[in-house]
């Protein structure tokens, strides 16, 4: 994807998406934590850290209950 600047932009709509959903979810912890001045990354970082380990989650009826019927 070119830019305007000439340079190539590699990061794909995917990735937006993913970089969208971070910044809501960081803007909505800053607002928990009283809108307070300075320090946004550390928003971010909970923010992508919560929505990563929302992937990694078994879902329900998953592997582990399927691993439980049959040793039972």
């Amino acid at each position: 994807m070119n830019r305007n600047d000439g340079t190539t932009n590699l990061v794909g709509p995917s990735q937006h998406n993913h970089d969208e959903e971070i910044a809501l979810r960081a803007y909505g912890l800053w607002q928990e934590r009283g809108s307070p001045i300075g320090s946004p990354e550390k928003d971010w970082f909970r923010a992508e850290q919560e929505i990563c380990n929302q992937g990694a989650q078994p879902p329900e009826g998953g592997p582990s209950s399927f691993t439980k019927a049959q040793t039972a």
